[in-house]
């Protein structure tokens, strides 16, 4: 088994089910999804950590993730499909506390996933419309353009505060490195929450963070 692939997926499937969350509309929906997309960030950290104690190169390199669709039900298949692929890479892998304990989350998770209602997704609609808040074409254009650079800047803090927090022994860098995280991840929600209201959470049928 590449062990950079297995990092690979699980980062990938993180983000996609983190993206699903955003564009949901159910509230239900939204807190099992995010939930669950922090679930498999903490896998991603463990996977990390294990390739680290192990002295194996790897990078957050990654897949264009295909996140435009219209009903939630195709990208929670897609979800299901990756997260069974994730499983069928544990079987070589040497940590068997790890791979246990990710291989029982990852069952859960499919078996929770198939059970999620379908619901229309209207995150790519382009209405460009915020609530009932009305802006200039001017305002709109350049609020649009604020959301993807600032969405794609807590994606990838949130990723070099990981990195840097994955290296450190120091307990106090840690802790701050563990809040940046937090507070990464608080705004790239907000951000991509707004986008979906807006319609722009993608421009293509293969757009992603």
């Amino acid at each position: 088994m590449n062990k950079q692939d297995l990092l690979t997926k699980v980062h990938e499937v993180w983000l996609e089910t983190l993206m699903s969350a955003m564009m949901s509309k159910s509230s239900q929906n939204k807190i099992i999804l995010y939930e669950f997309a922090g679930i498999l960030f903490r896998h991603f950290q463990w996977i990390e950590r294990y390739l680290i104690k192990k002295n194996i190169d790897y990078n957050y390199n990654r897949d264009t993730i295909p996140i435009k669709v219209e009903n939630l039900n195709v990208i929670i298949s897609d979800l299901v499909r990756r997260l069974l692929e994730i499983e069928l890479l544990l079987v070589d892998l040497e940590d068997k506390a790890l791979k246990d304990r990710v291989e029982k989350d990852l069952k859960y998770l499919v078996f929770k996933l198939k059970k999620l209602d379908d619901e229309v997704i209207t995150a790519f609609n382009v209405n460009r419309e915020y609530k009932d808040i009305k802006l200039t074409k001017e305002a709109t254009d350049s609020l649009t353009l604020f959301l993807f650079e600032e969405s794609y800047k807590e994606y990838e803090l949130i990723m070099v505060y990981n990195y840097l927090n994955a290296h450190s022994e120091d307990p106090f860098l840690n802790r701050i490195f563990n809040i940046m995280i937090e507070e990464s991840f608080f705004h790239l929600r907000s951000f991509g929450e707004m986008m979906a209201e807006m319609g722009i959470l993608g421009r293509s049928p293969r757009s992603s963070l």
